[in-house]
C-alpha cells in the first residue's frame, strides 16, 4: 500500500507543476542534493572589466557561493579577499544545457537586502553569443534590482528593472523600464515572470505586469535577436560602475554575507515555445574535414562552418591522405601562423569529452606548434606539439601520420558549447609546408571505474592498487606545468621510485598533475571511510596546495587543500621526513567523483619551493561505484516500484555494507544509513523520471 500511496503523491506533485499555465516543459525545483550539472554551468572569475560593468565580485563555483539548501538554490555574496577581489558570489547559466525561443518563464525568488551595492538578476542571453558578440546576441532582463536611481531615492528593495538589449545596424539599442513596488521585495518570495511571444516580451511580478515591448521582426532584420534561442542566467553581483554606480569596496554597505534564494525555475509552453536541450548532442564519429571516413555527421563548409586563415598560411596543392582534398599550406619563415574552423552555431560535443581528436598530418619542420579548440561557455585550450616532446603520433618525416589527441587533455573547455572545433597555430620558425587531412572527433571511451579496494595513482605496494592503477602512458601521464619544476635526487618512501622536485630558477609558481586521457569514475570512493592517501616530505616553508579536478572547465569541479607553515593539515610536518597523509574524500566536496580528470595535483602560487617529495599515492576504502541513474537500485535502467520495494527492504536493515549492491544503491546520500533523507531523494529521482 505504501508503494502506491507514494506513487499517487508523486503523480499529483507532477500534475501540480503544470496546473497554473501551459504545459510544463522544463524546470528545476532545486530538490536534489547538489546543483544539477545537466541543467547549469557557471561563469567564474572577474570577466572582462568586471563582466562588462566594473563589478567588484569574483564569481566562483564553490559551494560557499552556490549550493542547494532546503529545496532552494542559494547564491551567496561574501565579503572576502579572493584572487584579488574584495567579494565573491556566483553566476549560473543554462547555456548548452537548455535554451528556448518564446515561452512562459517563471522563477520564485527571494532577494537579499540590497542596501547598498547588491545587484541580483534573473535574465537571458542569446545562445549564439559565441559567434555573435553582445549585444548582437540579444539580452532580456526579467529582474534586476539595486540600480543607482533606487539608491538615490532610498528604494533599493522596492524598485525593479526590466529591459532588452539588441544590435541595431551596428549600434547598441535598448529599452528598459523601472517600476516602484509598494512592498520591500527582500522580505519574502515573489514570482518573477517572462512572457515571450513572437510579438511581445512582457515581464510580471506576482501577476502584475511590469514591462512590455513589441518585438515583431522587421523586414530589415531588426529585432532578429528575439526570435532565436536564449539561455537563462541567475546571479548576484556586487557593485559596478554601470547600473549600481559603486566602485569602492568600502562603499558597499549591504549586509554581507547575503543570500539570494531561488525556490524553483519553470518554463511552460505558451503555444509558440521551441525548447533546445540534450537532444542536440552529437554522437558517433563527427567529421570536421573528411571525405571517405565513415562518420555519423559532419560539418559542411560554407553552410554550418567556415575555415579561417588567420596569418601566414598560403594554400598550395598536394596529395590527400583520404579522398581527393587536403589542407596544404606553405608558411614564411619567422612569422606566426594559424588557422581555425569556426562553427556557425555551437556544437554540443558533451559525448566526446573522453574521446579523441583524430587527424592525419605531415611535415618535416621541427618547429613547435599547438592544436586547440574553443567553447562559448568556458574558453579555449591549446596543447603543444614540440619536437622531442609529446607528438601524439606525429613523425616529422614528410609522410602522412595519424595523430590521436585525448580530448580530456584540453582544459577550460565546455564541451556542450564548442564554437571552434579545430585550431592550429605556431609562433613561427623556418619556412615550411604542413598538410592536414581526415580531421574528426571520436566519441568518448568508457571511463575506468575501480571498485571494492584501493586504486593506485603512484604506488609500488601491491595492496595499494588491488582495485586497479593509473598506468603511465595508458591511463594518462604525470605532467609538469610549463616547466616549473625540475627533478632532484629521490629517496622513496616505498619501492624504488618517487616524485622529487624543486622549482626552476626565476619562476614564481609551480605545478604538476596526474592527468587522465579518459576521465576516471571514482564514485566507489564516495564513502565516509574513503581517503586520498599519499606520503610527503619537505623542509621548505613555501605554501602549496594538493588538489583534485573533475570535468574540463577551469574552476568548476576543482578542490584544493592548502598547506602552509602554521596551517598544515592531516599530521604533516615540515621537517624533511616522510609523513603519511590521509585526506577524507569528503574534503574534496566540489569534485564530481564520476568524472575525475586530474586525480592528483600539486600547485604553488606564492613563490618557489626548494624541495618536495611525494610517494605512495592511492585511493583507499573503495566500495561499489555509483549507478548511472540515481535511485535505480535494481540497476534495470529506470526508477520504479521495484526500486521502492528494494529500498524498503534495505531500510529494515538500517546500515550499509560496502559489498551489498542494493544497499549501496539505496543509500542515496552516502552516509552509511538508509533513512528518510534517502527516501526523499528516491522520491525526487522518481518524480524526475515521471
Amino acid at each position: 500500500m505504501r508503494n502506491y500511496i507514494l506513487y499517487i503523491i508523486l503523480v499529483l506533485n507532477h500534475l501540480a507543476l503544470t496546473a497554473t499555465g501551459g504545459e510544463l516543459i522544463w524546470s528545476d525545483e532545486f530538490d536534489g542534493p547538489t546543483i544539477d550539472p545537466l541543467k547549469w554551468t557557471f561563469d567564474t572569475g572577474t570577466g572582462s572589466w568586471g563582466w562588462g560593468n566594473g563589478e567588484l565580485q569574483n564569481y566562483t563555483a564553490r559551494s560557499e557561493n552556490a549550493r542547494i539548501e532546503s529545496g532552494n538554490l542559494v547564491i551567496e555574496a561574501k565579503r572576502e579577499n579572493y584572487n584579488g577581489s574584495a567579494f565573491t558570489s556566483a553566476r549560473l547559466k543554462s547555456i548548452g544545457r537548455m535554451g528556448f525561443t518564446y515561452g512562459t518563464l517563471e522563477a520564485r525568488i527571494k532577494i537579499p537586502d540590497l542596501a547598498n551595492g547588491l545587484w541580483p538578476a534573473f535574465w537571458l542571453l542569446g545562445d549564439n553569443i559565441g559567434s555573435k558578440a553582445w549585444p548582437a546576441c540579444g539580452e532580456i532582463d526579467v529582474l534586476e534590482m539595486g540600480m543607482k536611481e533606487a539608491i538615490a531615492a532610498g528604494t533599493q528593495n522596492r524598485r525593479t528593472n526590466s529591459g532588452v538589449f539588441w544590435d541595431h545596424f551596428g549600434s547598441l539599442a535598448n529599452y528598459a523600464l523601472q517600476k516602484e513596488h509598494s512592498l520591500d521585495l527582500h522580505n519574502d518570495y515573489h514570482i518573477y515572470k517572462l512572457e515571450w511571444t513572437p510579438e511581445t516580451i512582457s515581464t510580471y511580478i506576482d501577476g502584475t505586469q511590469v514591462y512590455e515591448i513589441a518585438i515583431t521582426e522587421q523586414p530589415d532584420g531588426s529585432m532578429e535577436e528575439f526570435h532565436r534561442p536564449m539561455h537563462l542566467l541567475l546571479n548576484l553581483a556586487v557593485g559596478g560602475q554601470n547600473f549600481v554606480n559603486i566602485t569602492d569596496p568600502a562603499a558597499i554597505t549591504a549586509p554581507l554575507p547575503a543570500k539570494m534564494y531561488i525556490d524553483w525555475v519553470r518554463l511552460s509552453d505558451n503555444g509558440h515555445t521551441v525548447l533546445r536541450g540534450n537532444e542536440t548532442q552529437q554522437r558517433g564519429n563527427f567529421g570536421v574535414y573528411t571525405e571517405t571516413t565513415a562518420v555519423s555527421d559532419k560539418l559542411t563548409f560554407g553552410t554550418d562552418a567556415n575555415l579561417y586563415i588567420w596569418n601566414n598560411m598560403t594554400a598550395t596543392t598536394g596529395p590527400a591522405h583520404e579522398g581527393t582534398q587536403a589542407w596544404s599550406f606553405n608558411t614564411a619563415a619567422d612569422v606566426w601562423w594559424g588557422m581555425g574552423v569556426a562553427c556557425t552555431f555551437d556544437r554540443n560535443m558533451k559525448k566526446y569529452s573522453d574521446g579523441y581528436l583524430h587527424l592525419n598530418m605531415k611535415m618535416t619542420s621541427t618547429q613547435s606548434f599547438r592544436i586547440g579548440i574553443k567553447s562559448t561557455a568556458a574558453g579555449e585550450s591549446w596543447l603543444s606539439v614540440k619536437n622531442g616532446a609529446e607528438q601524439f603520433g606525429l613523425i616529422r618525416d614528410g609522410n602522412w601520420h595519424e595523430m590521436l589527441i585525448p580530448l580530456n587533455r584540453f582544459d577550460n573547455i565546455d564541451f556542450n558549447t564548442i564554437n571552434q572545433i579545430f585550431m592550429i597555430a605556431s609562433d613561427g620558425g623556418p619556412a615550411t609546408n604542413i598538410a592536414i587531412d581526415n580531421v574528426y572527433w571520436i566519441e568518448s571511451s568508457p571511463r575506468p571505474t575501480p571498485a571494492n579496494g584501493n586504486y593506485g595513482v603512484f604506488t609500488e605496494t601491491t595492496a595499494h592498487k588491488n582495485a586497479g592503477e593509473f598506468t603511465s602512458g595508458e591511463t594518462g601521464n604525470f605532467f609538469i606545468w610549463e616547466n616549473t619544476l625540475t627533478a632532484v635526487t629521490k629517496t622513496p618512501k616505498e619501492g624504488a621510485d618517487s616524485l622529487a622536485y624543486m622549482s626552476n630558477a626565476g619562476i614564481g609558481w609551480f605545478g604538476a598533475a596526474f592527468t587522465a586521457n579518459v576521465k576516471l569514475d571514482l564514485t566507489a570512493y564516495r564513502y565516509q571511510n574513503s581517503y586520498l592517501h599519499f606520503a610527503m616530505k619537505t623542509s621548505s616553508s613555501a605554501a602549496f596546495q594538493i588538489g583534485m579536478k573533475s570535468g574540463n572547465v577551469k574552476d568548476i569541479g576543482q578542490q584544493w587543500i592548502v598547506f602552509a607553515p602554521g596551517h598544515d593539515h592531516y599530521g604533516f610536518v615540515r621537517d624533511g621526513k616522510w609523513h603519511e597523509i590521509n585526506i577524507p574524500l569528503s574534503d574534496f566536496a566540489s569534485v564530481d567523483l564520476s568524472q575525475v580528470s586530474q586525480v592528483f595535483e600539486l600547485l604553488g602560487t606564492a613563490g618557489p619551493i626548494s624541495d618536495i617529495e611525494i610517494d605512495d599515492i592511492y585511493f583507499s576504502g573503495g566500495g561499489l561505484p555509483l549507478r548511472e541513474l540515481p535511485g535505480d537500485i535494481a540497476s534495470d535502467g529506470c526508477v520504479n516500484l521495484t526500486d521502492l520495494e528494494l529500498f524498503l527492504g534495505q531500510w529494515l536493515k538500517g546500515n550499509c555494507s560496502l559489498t551489498d549492491g542494493h544497499c549501496q544503491g539505496a543509500d542515496l546520500n552516502y552516509d552509511g544509513q538508509i533513512d528518510l533523507a534517502d527516501l526523499s531523494q528516491l522520491a525526487v529521482h522518481w518524480l524526475h523520471i515521471l
